[in-house]
């Protein structure tokens, strides 16, 4: 399989990076395993599936913005809501700035 031609389910930043910001809503949160090959552990992660069927991995800043935004814990509450993906170049990993994706509100009212 030629890597270039990859599709991942997720939502990546680079995309985001190409096409600029992204209004999104929400149609269902879930918990994702995802099982290290190596160690074999297995890490739970959150996961936003979006009304085109699009699906954003949430890490923990984003998910505090989100239960900012949406002043709720309570994930079921956020069915409906809206949000803004964008590309953030100052995201870090492992101390290096690599740029990821963020949240944020929408500039749309409603």
């Amino acid at each position: 399989m030629k890597m270039s031609s990859y599709v991942s389910e997720y939502v990546k930043s680079d995309t985001v990076k190409v096409t600029g910001p992204v209004t999104c809503t929400v149609a269902r949160v879930d918990d994702v395993k995802f099982e290290d090959k190596d160690t074999h552990v297995i890490e739970h992660k959150s996961a936003v599936t979006l009304t085109d069927g699009q699906k954003v991995l949430l890490n923990k800043s984003n998910c505090r913005d989100l239960i900012e935004l949406f002043q709720t814990d309570d994930s079921d509450a956020w069915v409906g809501k809206m949000f803004e993906l964008y590309h953030d170049p100052n995201v870090s990993f492992g101390g290096k700035r690599v740029g990821g994706l963020r949240v944020r509100a929408t500039a749309c009212p409603f």
